[in-house]
């Protein structure tokens, strides 16, 4: 397969300092991977910043990429703020991606890492997955399947069904394929909404992840697949479900030798059942088309059941934030994104 190039992107700072914690996830990931290049895609820095970038990974053999900042977007409802990243994001993956000198690339954030050589195991071994699993030709739109870690990969039947909903926070294939994915237009503010769908409730008509994914595959079909946060239905879960399918393979953060400190010390690992596991995948490759007229198991029935549950119980807890004066206080209190 030959050596991989190793993209980290995002920022490197944190409250106008260098952040030691992006230096010791790039150091360690560099121990289980001395022969690879490693490339960090972030944004301008000032002069300082930058020679105490440079200096603090001399030693590492690591290519610093610096891109002009797109900056955040911004929501504002009266005197609430709430900022997406989204196109910092596209720029910096886009750049790191186009100046990777390997055929097969790995893409993941500043504040996240690689602890063992598994990733490079899963993509010598895509192949031999292809064979196992044949893709349908009409809704394949890449090379090959792009690894993706699960951490945020929103299954359609899930208690938080966000439809076209990948994972970005892990990314691996064909340096063409990653390529091709983040070379779409920026997002500009059109992409905020106040969506409900149930149990589902955005800001966004379409999420970062959602937004790279819907808007590559227009770009590859012409068609304009999802209309946003506010519609679902089973024609669309059952596209949300081809598509991913048949371009991305999900696996959890442990297959890849993966670590997100964020999704447990933020987050507080929420969601996590709400993803694709690998065995989901499975399943759902071997799935026929759903008729409306299969007896159902009586463990599926309870897992409908329970999903049935938990989606009201979202619903009971979104249906205050209906009211504008409620929805801006708890943005205030509760979002990460300030």
């Amino acid at each position: 397969m030959g050596p991989l190039s190793i993209i980290f992107q995002g920022a490197v700072t944190h409250k106008s300092r260098l952040c030691r914690d992006v230096i010791e996830n790039i150091a360690s990931t560099r121990r289980h991977f001395p022969e690879d290049e490693i490339i960090l895609s972030t944004w301008k820095l000032s002069a300082p910043l930058h020679q105490q970038l440079q200096d603090s990974l001399k030693t590492l053999q690591v290519v610093i990429i610096e891109s002009e900042d797109p900056g955040p977007l911004v929501y504002q409802e009266k005197e609430t703020r709430w900022v997406t990243n989204i196109n910092r994001m596209i720029v910096s993956s886009r750049q790191g991606i186009y100046q990777a000198t390997h055929t097969n690339v790995v893409k993941l954030r500043t504040d996240s890492r690689l602890y063992n050589r598994n990733i490079a195991y899963l993509l010598r071994h895509r192949s031999e997955e292809e064979q196992l699993y044949p893709r349908e030709p009409a809704y394949s739109l890449f090379r090959q399947r792009i690894i993706n870690s699960n951490l945020f990969a929103r299954n359609a039947r899930g208690y938080m069904p966000y439809l076209f909903h990948p994972g970005d926070i892990l990314l691996a294939g064909s340096k063409q394929d990653l390529f091709a994915l983040f070379d779409i237009p920026l997002a500009d503010e059109s992409i905020f909404e106040v969506c409900f769908c149930f149990s589902i409730f955005s800001l966004m008509r379409y999420v970062p992840e959602q937004y790279l994914w819907v808007k590559y595959i227009e770009k590859v079909t012409g068609v304009s697949e999802f209309p946003g946060n506010r519609f679902t239905s089973e024609k669309l879960k059952k596209a949300s479900e081809r598509f991913y399918i048949n371009n991305f393979v999900p696996y959890s953060c442990e297959a890849l030798g993966f670590l997100w400190n964020k999704h447990s010390r933020v987050y507080k690992n929420k969601g996590l059942s709400s993803v694709y596991t690998t065995e989901d995948w499975i399943k759902l490759h071997h799935q026929r088309p759903f008729t409306g007229n299969d007896v159902l198991s009586l463990s599926q029935k309870a897992g409908s059941v329970w999903i049935f549950i938990l989606r009201t119980i979202l619903w009971i807890k979104f249906f205050p934030l209906h009211i504008s004066f409620i929805r801006r206080l708890a943005i205030k209190l509760f979002s990460r994104r300030t």
